[in-house]
């Protein structure tokens, strides 16, 4: 799936000269240049077989580039706004954060976006630093967590306007990341999740260890056992 935006080109880029990228089913050679033939088509190998091929003009702008970064910072915007107003959580969680699939989260079969997903675990995430008490004992000890490696499961679609929300857990950590399970569900159905390794790092430079922020709020035990298929997972990503 792909978020529908459009993008400038340049009229005169060679890329229009010379189509290069594959789309659409693959077909043997005889029938693809068949039905190239019969509908002006261009057609190339693309491994063992052939499809037909696009222009691919180097992009100049997302005309809707900050419409999009408008609508994410609304929504960080809310987050900030209404998480100090939810129930405390546990450092372990679970976090559940409400919300909404909106227009501008649709691809062109009508369900929320792939790439959407991701956004939202950011949001969802944010929601639990804040209601764990993390985010004014990081933010006064100059740290901030960024993202090393996300994997992502997708079971069922979300719909346009339909409410769903986000349970964050942190499930783990090592000597360097934690591991935090994210779900996506509707009514106690499960319609999507992902497993993120996150560190933190230090405005002044360097890492903190796991366990340096756990003592911010004063978590001393050892980490839960992962699950196999996770921790064969996060030891990929060391």
């Amino acid at each position: 799936a792909t978020l529908l935006t459009q993008i400038r080109v340049d009229p005169h880029d060679t890329g229009f000269l010379h189509p290069t990228k594959p789309i659409g089913p693959v077909y043997d050679e005889a029938t693809a240049r068949g039905i190239a033939a019969d509908r002006g088509w261009q057609v190339a190998r693309d491994g063992a077989r052939w499809r037909r091929v696009v222009a691919s003009p180097k992009p100049l702008e997302i005309l809707e580039s900050r419409v999009v970064a408008m609508y994410l910072f609304f929504r960080l915007l809310y987050v900030f706004l209404f998480s100090r107003f939810r129930s405390a959580v546990e450092i372990l969680g679970p976090c559940t954060t409400p919300f909404r699939v909106w227009l501008t989260d649709l691809d062109v079969l009508r369900h929320m976006n792939n790439g959407v997903y991701f956004s939202i675990l950011d949001l969802a995430r944010t929601d639990y630093i804040i209601r764990a008490g993390l985010h004014q004992k990081i933010d006064k000890g100059g740290y901030y967590p960024v993202v090393v490696a996300e994997t992502g499961r997708f079971k069922r679609s979300l719909q346009p306007f339909q409410k769903f929300y986000v349970e964050t857990r942190l499930i783990g950590w090592d000597e360097k990341a934690f591991i935090l399970e994210q779900e996506f569900k509707v009514k106690g159905q499960l319609m999507a999740s992902a497993v993120i390794r996150a560190r933190f790092l230090k405005r002044t430079g360097g890492s903190a260890s796991p366990n340096e922020i756990l003592n911010l709020v004063g978590y001393t035990q050892s980490s839960p056992v992962l699950e196999p298929w996770i921790q064969a997972w996060n030891q990929q990503q060391i």
